[in-house]
C-alpha cells in the first residue's frame, strides 16, 4: 500500500511518497458448525487436541493425546466475526475455558493453553481449509500467518501444541470431526424440581413410589410435589448431573440408564449410586425454554423421552436417539430449596409424603 504525506516544511506544498508494508489476513476462513462439538485430529500424528491431565483451570497446557472420548478433547466453536472463532473446551461447565495463545505474542514457539475469556485476539482462530479437507487453525494475532502445530513435529502422546509460522506441513493440519457431545446448561442445584414432559404435561415419577433397585420410572399426573415425583440435581462435573429422587433420605435413589447401555430404547429406572456414566445426565436448553436431557452412557446421542408421544399416566420413559420431538422436551419446575428439603428429612416422625 502507498500513503502520501503532506510535507509542510516546503514553500510550496508537495507530497512525499512513503512505502508502508501492511499485513493482511491471508484467507477468509471456512464456515464452521457452531451447533455441535468437535474433536481435532492431527493429520500426521493421528492424535487429538486435548487439555493436559483434564485440568479445568486457567493456564493449563494444551497437548495432543490418543483419547477423544474424554471431555478434555472435545471443543465447541463460537463465531466472533470476520471469519474467526472462539474454541471453547467442554471441561467444567463447557463455557469457561477458551483456547488461548500465550500472552497473544506472535513469535514462533508460543505455547497454546486454555484460559478464561479475555476478550482478546489471543483467543481468536480461523479455520483455513487445505486441499485434503483438513484445516490449518490460524491465529488472529499473527494475521493468519501462523497456526497451531505439534511441537518438534512429534508423534508422541502428550506433546505440547505451539504456534508456528504456516509451512503447509501435516503437523500443522487438523481434521475437524463433529462430536456427538453437547454443551450443557448450568442448572441451579440449590433447589429441587418436578420434571414435566412438554408434550404430555405429566411428570417424571417413580412407579408406585417403590424404593428398590430397578424400580421403573414413568410419567404421571400430579397436582403437587411428592417424594416420588420430585428430584434433586447434583453436579458431577463436565456439564453432567446426577438426578436423585427425594424418596427415603433424598440421597439414595439415582435415575439410571439400565446397564449403562448406549442403545436407543433402553429403559430408565432408579438404582443406588454405582459410580458409572449410567447415572449421568446433561441438560441442554432449547429455544422454547425447555430442556433436552442427554445421557452420558450414549455419549449424548440419546436423551430421555416418553414412549410413543403418549399423554397417558403410566407411559414409560426411556433413552432414545435425539430427534427434537416434543416428547423429548422437559420443563424444570422449581419446588423447594435443598436446605428446606434437608430440614424436612430430619424431622421425626416422618412427614406425610405429600409434604416431601
Amino acid at each position: 500500500m502507498q500513503v502520501f504525506i503532506l510535507d509542510r516544511t516546503k514553500c510550496c506544498p508537495k507530497y512525499t511518497e512513503v512505502s508502508i508494508t501492511e499485513t493482511m489476513p491471508v484467507d477468509d476462513g471456512d464456515n464452521m458448525n457452531t451447533d455441535t462439538g468437535y474433536v481435532f485430529k492431527n493429520v500426521r500424528s493421528g492424535l487429538y487436541l486435548s487439555i493436559e491431565d483434564s485440568v479445568a483451570a486457567a493456564g493449563t497446557n494444551v497437548i495432543q493425546t490418543d483419547s477423544y472420548t474424554i471431555d478434555a478433547s472435545i471443543w465447541s466453536l463460537s463465531y466472533a466475526g470476520d471469519g474467526y472463532y472462539y474454541i471453547i473446551s467442554h471441561l467444567g461447565d463447557g463455557q469457561t475455558y477458551y483456547l488461548d495463545l500465550d500472552y497473544g505474542l506472535v513469535e514462533n514457539g508460543m505455547n497454546i493453553g486454555i484460559y478464561t475469556n479475555t476478550y482478546s485476539d489471543a483467543q481468536l482462530f480461523k479455520f483455513i481449509e487445505n486441499e485434503d479437507g483438513s484445516y490449518s487453525i490460524a491465529t488472529k494475532n499473527t494475521a493468519d500467518n501462523s497456526c497451531l502445530a505439534v511441537e518438534d513435529d512429534s508423534n508422541s502422546d502428550g506433546t505440547s501444541i505451539l504456534q508456528w509460522e504456516i509451512s503447509d506441513t501435516d503437523y500443522q493440519h487438523w481434521w475437524a470431526v463433529e462430536s456427538t457431545i453437547k454443551v450443557s446448561y448450568t442448572v441451579d442445584t440449590g433447589c429441587t424440581y418436578m420434571i414435566k414432559n412438554y408434550n404430555s404435561g405429566l411428570y417424571m415419577d417413580i412407579d408406585g413410589g417403590t424404593k428398590a433397585d430397578g424400580t421403573n420410572v414413568q410419567q404421571w399426573g400430579a397436582d403437587s410435589s411428592a417424594s416420588y415425583n420430585t428430584w434433586a440435581l447434583v453436579s458431577a462435573g463436565n456439564g453432567y448431573y446426577y438426578i436423585i429422587s427425594l424418596l427415603d433420605d433424598g440421597q439414595t435413589w439415582y435415575l439410571t440408564v439400565d446397564d449403562g447401555s448406549s442403545t436407543s430404547g433402553t429403559n430408565v429406572a432408579i438404582y443406588t449410586n454405582d459410580g458409572t456414566s449410567a447415572q449421568l445426565f446433561k441438560f441442554v436448553e432449547n429455544s422454547n425454554g425447555t430442556y433436552t436431557i442427554y445421557t452420558k452412557s450414549s455419549k449424548d446421542t440419546c436423551c430421555l423421552e416418553v414412549v410413543d408421544y403418549s399423554t397417558a399416566s403410566g407411559a414409560n420413559i426411556v433413552q432414545a436417539t435425539s430427534d427434537s420431538g416434543s416428547n423429548q422436551y422437559w420443563i424444570l419446575e422449581k419446588i423447594d430449596s435443598i436446605e428446606v428439603v434437608k430440614l424436612l428429612h430430619r424431622l421425626k416422625p416422618p412427614l406425610p409424603q405429600r409434604l416431601l
